[in-house]
């Protein structure tokens, strides 16, 4: 009966029905299924992965301080000191303006500013401010102390960001615009490193420790309760070292100890376990993670140069030395590192073998 308009509003809600149930089935349908383009299925965009994600094979950890690879001098491995594995500095003090042309205080001269290789990410120690675009943190104002010696002026000096799986690669790249005259990237001095790399380290500038990092009232207080789960730090660390050693856990491994903390808050990982100088700046970023238990490990950190470059490595034990007798040390340390409640500490003291 076209004249009774009961009819046509049941006949309407029953093709709407049938239209809306027809579009839930081809949006599950979508979202269930790739999508096909020209005959070529296209697959559901993942999760984005950081730059280096490893869960399985091709993660490496560096070895503990004192011990060294097979490649190592007669003896070292038993013998090697960390803290005391670097050069004496010279007394006085050398003019760098007056050093040889074929050293590597005169290339640096020549050249008329620094390179030094740094972290772009670690907050507190080397990180670019997102506010002013300039790098900052405690091993960008060593560096500057640096610059300040041999040209003086702090801003003599050119960073360039390196990370934990590149940054000795770096350091003897054949392409004099690619590689840098140092490293100061939280790098803990090594046996193996000290001789499977060909550096020399400076005496030690900075003591850390590795910890662990997860969300609060995780429940977790050790490295060894993370039994099953899968703990991050950054590849062919000591950290990953000591990963890889815990027995049960499941290592999971980034070029940039920054991405650890992306897949902390994505759930993707239970904790980060690393040195607590770096987890420091990533609670600065995150509130609603804690670092718990003690420190157990001992990371000494040294400035990394290549080896055939001792004339540099003496004149910047040189520098670190008047850096801790000056003040400067603990006035950099007040600076970046001092937590609510925390005394400064007094700096490493320098020791040499001989």
């Amino acid at each position: 009966m076209t004249s009774n308009g009961s009819k046509a509003p049941a006949r309407s809600s029953r093709t709407a029905a049938v239209m809306l149930a027809s579009v839930a089935i081809l949006s599950a349908a979508c979202v269930a299924q790739p999508a096909t383009v020209a005959g070529v299925d296209v697959p559901l965009l993942a999760e984005p992965q950081p730059p280096g994600l490893l869960v399985g094979p091709g993660i490496e950890g560096a070895l503990a301080p004192t011990e060294c690879t097979k490649d190592a001098p007669n003896g070292v491995d038993t013998h090697f000191e960390p803290r005391k594995s670097s050069l004496r500095p010279p007394d006085p003090m050398p003019d760098p303006d007056t050093m040889p042309a074929s050293s590597a205080i005169g290339r640096i001269m020549r050249r008329g500013y620094l390179v030094a290789g740094v972290s772009q990410n670690l907050k507190r120690f080397g990180s670019i401010n997102p506010h002013n675009g300039e790098w900052e943190g405690f091993d960008i104002d060593i560096v500057r102390e640096i610059a300040l010696e041999l040209f003086g002026d702090r801003n003599m000096v050119r960073f360039r960001a390196v990370n934990f799986s590149n940054q000795f690669e770096v350091l003897h790249h054949p392409d004099e615009n690619k590689k840098v005259d140092i490293l100061a990237n939280t790098i803990t001095i090594t046996c193996e490193r000290r001789y499977g790399r060909h550096v020399l380290f400076t005496t030690v500038y900075f003591d850390a420790a590795q910890r662990v990092v997860v969300p609060k009232r995780s429940g977790y207080q050790r490295l060894e309760d993370l039994a099953g789960q899968k703990v991050c730090a950054s590849n062919r660390t000591t950290s990953m070292g000591k990963i890889l050693a815990t027995k049960d856990l499941i290592p999971v491994a980034v070029a940039e100890d920054t991405d650890c903390l992306a897949l902390l808050q994505q759930g993707r990982v239970a904790a980060i376990s690393t040195d607590d100088s770096i987890l420091l700046g990533m609670i600065d970023q995150d509130p609603t993670i804690e670092m718990v238990g003690p420190g157990f490990s001992d990371e000494p950190y040294g400035l990394a140069i290549k080896e055939t470059d001792q004339d540099f490595v003496r004149f910047v034990n040189g520098v670190l030395e008047r850096v801790r007798k000056d003040g400067t040390w603990r006035r950099l340390y007040q600076q970046w590192l001092v937590r609510p409640g925390q005394e400064i500490p007094d700096p490493p003291a320098a020791e040499y073998p001989d």
